[in-house]
């Protein structure tokens, strides 16, 4: 029985050190996405810090279609949105934020992305759009620091 045992083992481990996994290779997909997509959140985040809306937009669409289940996808809208509210290119912001706020409903920039919806509509000269999204986002996220900001906003629309 101990033979059997043994000639069994001896088998698995000739398998195995006949297998490319034991000659160090491990399995990758740097062939089929050379660019992982770490590497082009990197390349966006350089962008963003210096202000180029163009290569941000770029990078976030390669994230898009190469990795649409990207962790780095939620976070590359959100920087994009806001260097395009920071750049006065308001249309391009809103939809942005707006994307976060309605297709990505478990996204960790959501809030974010709700307190710079209402900033949005605040320079763009429309409190009651801005009061609305920051009603929202108290009521959806009580006790959030975006949530306490958006108190002191709501304060500050009321006094205009």
């Amino acid at each position: 029985m101990s033979g059997s045992v043994s000639f069994a083992r001896g088998i698995i481990v000739v398998a195995f050190l006949g297998s490319s996994l034991a000659f160090g290779a491990k399995p990758s997909l740097s062939k089929v996405f050379p660019e992982g997509d770490q590497m082009v959140f990197t390349k966006l985040s350089k962008s963003y810090q210096k202000e180029d809306l163009n290569d941000v937009i770029q990078q976030t669409e390669i994230l898009r279609k190469k990795y649409p289940r990207s962790l780095y996808t939620d976070q590359a809208v959100y920087l994009r949105g806001y260097l395009s509210l920071k750049k006065g290119r308001f249309a391009e912001a809103l939809k942005d934020f707006s994307e976060l706020e309605s297709k990505r409903p478990l996204s960790v920039k959501r809030r974010e992305a709700l307190f710079a919806k209402a900033m949005t509509y605040k320079k763009l000269n429309l409190p009651k759009q801005a009061d609305s999204v920051l009603s929202r986002l108290q009521k959806n996220y009580p006790g959030s620091p975006e949530s306490r900001r958006a108190t002191l906003e709501r304060r500050l629309l009321r006094v205009k």
